[in-house]
């Protein structure tokens, strides 16, 4: 059953399996909820002796205190949200704790609250034994915490501590509550403790995020029913997950695998797209939550969820809005065309050094004027739950406020058109001119169909594009327009019968910009042996180039009978043979180990190489191996004038012809 039927399938039959695999995702009661600084004010932490001691050198310590100096206290709703803080109850004691995860955090704020002698703010910290290896840190810390504030008054003459402890107010924790019940193997604190710390705990948005959804509390004594609509939830997120494990799906809509750096789960991307229509859209939380901050999408849900106190219902509501956002991005995928434009934007796009954010601010861009929405328009306001975004449509109807398939198709077309001639943040004031230039140039070529323009595309940077990464973009692209032109507008239901490109072979490589025509030879070869120098002579003289033969022919003759050594031999050859081609018509994307692997090669030598690695599986993008197979010379009707041993200026005319088509093509999509 396709995925997308599936998962929107409010009755679909849960099978035995399923029902235990879910059994086992719901079946833990937890308190999951954020609580501010003050709430944890006259509790008692303990802590046990299965957990290291204090640790936390001065680096943690000034760190945590700059981040609450930077708490703008002129934007009232701003906070400042600290990691998860994993506790257990003790039983028979009413604000005692069992910290299992949160020590270094927990002590270090008791440190500063103790020097700012704030007694409303205080708890307290318990051990099961004193140790006395903590008191060395914990004197540090005290030491760490009393030099700041004075160099704060020395830095700006005054401390205003008053404002510091307005700003420590601000602090709020995600407060993680194990349930107390008969310990068991596997429930013990230790044990869980083992796990957060070796990392099969992953406290992602995702996962706080499912434990609001599949909290049991909030169905406990509501029946069957209720309890039934909690596993659906859960067996849907696991259908979710699963598709999102499918590399082409992922790397489709971003260009880094998160899980692989541990940082998130791939559903955080879902969730993180939904939280950020609501703040496009929400009046109240404009403003207070940023995408690129951490916990952004699980604080987001979590103030929208404390809004309702029906936490049934509204998490059902919630949940359904996040499948719409799923559904939408995998019937992009499921679209030829989108899946090749948007994959191309997203390649495009380079993760912002610092960000938490996974969403791309083009992603977002496509993905909310696919549903209408815009900043500043009538639809904006409060966000509500069974509402549309105008408030008067029923949450059923919220399909119809968004646009067709095509609509997205073409808004699509005009990004990669953006993107294509979009002007380099290289260029200076003086150059600003370079992307009209770029533009105008392609456009009176559509008129003429002249190809002329192509030789100022170049890999230098002196012709109509400076920036390489932008040149990188472009040639990335000829290599899906060879997908995405195999068919024409009107055969679209061919398409999905068609190769795609794969975006997950490309993404878990790194490029070079290649030339087809070796452009440069290392003209010193004097630290190679008399024999290997030999060879190296011998190499050119067996060259099916009949050019490079000419060369070292000539070379010879014009020294007569003097003797040449091989190193002058190269050095000459070296010299004359340079006819540089740095335009695009001469240019491919090929992947970082297989240009390594051939060093300056001839051109026989490139192909043979790519043939084989093409061979043994190695991804080679499709126009690159086109380019290397002389597909585009066959195609034009020029092969009397190619051979497989050399690129010949018919072999780079032919392939311009498939580029300028592409560029021809390309300007059409700007309106």
């Amino acid at each position: 059953m396709d995925l997308k039927v599936l998962i929107s399938d409010k009755e679909q039959f849960l099978t035995n399996i399923q029902r235990e695999k879910i059994k086992k995702i719901c079946e833990e009661s937890y308190i999951l909820e954020l609580r501010k600084i003050k709430d944890l004010a006259g509790k008692t932490f303990l802590i046990k002796d299965y957990q290291r001691g204090y640790r936390w050198t001065s680096i943690e310590i000034e760190t945590l205190l700059n981040d609450i100096e930077s708490i703008d206290l002129t934007l009232s709703e701003e906070g400042y949200c600290m990691q998860p803080v994993f506790v257990k109850k003790v039983q028979g004691e009413n604000d005692e704790y069992e910290l299992i995860d949160g020590q270094q955090r927990l002590t270090t704020l008791k440190k500063i609250i103790d020097h700012l002698n704030q007694p409303s703010l205080k708890w307290e910290i318990k051990y099961d034994n004193e140790r006395k290896t903590d008191d060395y840190f914990l004197q540090k810390a005290k030491s760490t915490i009393e030099n700041w504030f004075v160099k704060k008054v020395r830095k700006n003459g005054k401390c205003e501590i008053a404002d510091f402890c307005k700003k420590l107010e601000k602090l709020f924790f995600i407060w993680y509550e194990i349930p107390t019940k008969e310990e068991k193997d596997g429930d013990l604190s230790e044990d869980i403790f083992g796990k957060i710390n070796r990392g099969k705990i992953e406290l992602t948005n995702a996962e706080l995020f499912k434990a609001l959804l599949l909290n049991p509390d909030n169905v406990k004594d509501l029946g069957k029913d209720a309890i039934r609509k909690q596993e659906q939830i859960a067996f849907e997120w696991d259908a979710i997950e699963t598709s999102l494990k499918d590399d082409d799906f992922w790397f489709f809509l971003c260009n880094y695998d998160c899980e692989k750096e541990k940082e998130k789960t791939r559903i955080d991307f879902v969730i993180e797209l939904y939280a950020s229509e609501i703040v496009m859209i929400d009046d109240e939380l404009r403003g207070k939550f940023k995408p690129d901050k951490e916990r952004f999408s699980f604080l987001v849900i979590q103030n929208l969820l404390s809004r309702y106190d029906n936490k049934t219902d509204a998490i059902e509501k919630i949940w359904e809005e996040i499948v719409e956002v799923y559904n939408t991005l995998y019937t992009w995928y499921k679209d030829f065309e989108l899946f090749h434009t948007i994959g191309f934007l997203t390649s495009c796009t380079r993760q912002a050094i610092g960000s938490q954010a996974l969403v791309s601010e083009k992603i977002k861009d496509i993905y909310f004027d696919s549903k209408n929405i815009r900043v500043g328009s009538k639809k904006r306001g409060q966000y509500q739950l069974f509402k549309d975004y105008s408030n008067e449509k029923t949450l059923n109807d919220r399909a119809s406020t968004g646009k067709t398939l095509e609509e997205v198709r073409k808004n699509v077309r005009r990004c990669v058109f953006n993107e294509i001639f979009k002007e380099s943040e290289a260029l200076d004031e003086d150059n600003r001119s370079r992307k009209s230039t770029f533009l105008n140039e392609v456009k009176k070529a559509v008129k003429t169909r002249n190809k002329d323009f192509l030789e100022n595309i170049k890999y230098n940077g002196e012709g109509l594009i400076e920036d390489k990464n932008h040149l990188k973009n472009i040639l990335l692209f000829t290599n899906i327009y060879q997908h995405l032109h195999l068919t024409n507008d009107n055969n679209l239901e061919n398409k999905k019968d068609m190769q795609r490109f794969s975006f997950s072979k490309f993404h878990k490589e790194k490029w070079d910009i290649e030339h087809i025509r070796p452009q440069t030879f290392n003209s010193d070869i004097s630290k190679l042996s008399e024999e290997e120098q030999q060879e190296q002579i011998k190499a050119l003289e067996n060259e099916e180039d009949e050019t490079v033969k000419e060369i070292v022919k000539t070379i010879r003759e014009s020294a007569g009978k003097e003797e040449i050594s091989n190193k002058e031999i190269w050095k000459m050859f070296v010299e004359n043979y340079s006819d540089e081609d740095n335009s695009i018509i001469n240019l491919v994307l090929l992947d970082e180990s297989t240009n390594r692997s051939y060093g300056n090669a001839f051109f026989r030598k490139k192909r043979e190489t790519i043939i084989k690695r093409d061979h043994d599986g190695f991804f080679i993008p499709t126009c690159t191996k086109y380019v290397f197979l002389k597909y585009y010379t066959e195609l034009e009707g020029k092969t009397e004038f190619s051979n497989n041993y050399v690129w010949t200026k018919e072999d780079a005319n032919a392939f311009g012809e498939y580029i300028a088509k592409m560029f021809f093509k390309v300007i059409e999509w700007r309106d």
